[in-house]
């Protein structure tokens, strides 16, 4: 089980009670049988995003990496956050985004250098960021399979995420079930950012307040 998830389980357990609970509410918030939120800002495949033997099947790659991939920047965040909501910033991991003010946040140091950022309330509404040092420009098949044990990759899509290329999918795992993921790499981190499956939509708003 990877790190991230035991870590989910072991500090968070007030929110593991209660996924019995989370089946409910599922039922209640059913996801779109639309096309995907997240895969509504989908790249041109047919204009340079191919996969290729390097990655991980289903993840997608640029044919040529940005410079500015090598070195990233100071996010900007908003002067001010909208009402009912408030600003999380990392100067480690570079990223900031805007969160829902009910949410409580959780952080764990994962050890040699990794980290993973829970955002959760009581109803079973979370989702968490992972962030790990990772020296290769994409995502490969051993790096999936340790993260993902499942090796659950359904519908991915190629997405951005605060301008950055990113690989968006359902996948699963032993703790969470069915989960939506977004999956990136920029300035030597790999971020996987995990939510349950019916919170798809919910998630795309939040992605869309991230500045990397």
């Amino acid at each position: 089980m990877p790190t991230q998830y035991r870590k989910w389980i072991v500090r968070s357990a007030g929110a593991l009670v209660i996924i019995a609970i989370g089946v409910f509410i599922y039922r209640a918030h059913p996801p779109s049988v639309a096309t995907p939120a997240l895969a509504t800002s989908m790249l041109d495949t047919s204009a340079g995003i191919v996969p290729t033997q390097d990655v991980a099947p289903g993840f997608f790659q640029p044919v040529a990496a940005s410079p500015a991939d090598a070195m990233p920047t100071a996010p900007t965040e908003p002067s001010a956050a909208p009402v009912g909501f408030k600003k999380y910033h990392s100067t480690q991991y570079h990223f900031s985004l805007l969160y829902p003010q009910d949410l409580k946040i959780t952080e764990y140091d994962e050890g040699s250098g990794a980290h993973t950022t829970v955002f959760e309330k009581d109803d079973n509404t979370a989702f968490q960021i992972f962030v790990v040092p990772y020296d290769e420009s994409r995502v490969s098949t051993a790096r999936f399979q340790m993260d993902e044990p499942s090796g659950v990759m359904q519908k991915p899509q190629q997405i951005t995420v605060g301008g950055v290329p990113a690989t968006a999918f359902f996948g699963s795992n032993d703790v969470m079930g069915d989960t939506r993921e977004v999956w990136f790499i920029r300035g030597g981190y790999l971020y996987e950012i995990t939510t349950y499956k019916p919170l798809d939509s919910w998630l795309a708003g939040i992605l869309q307040s991230v500045s990397i």
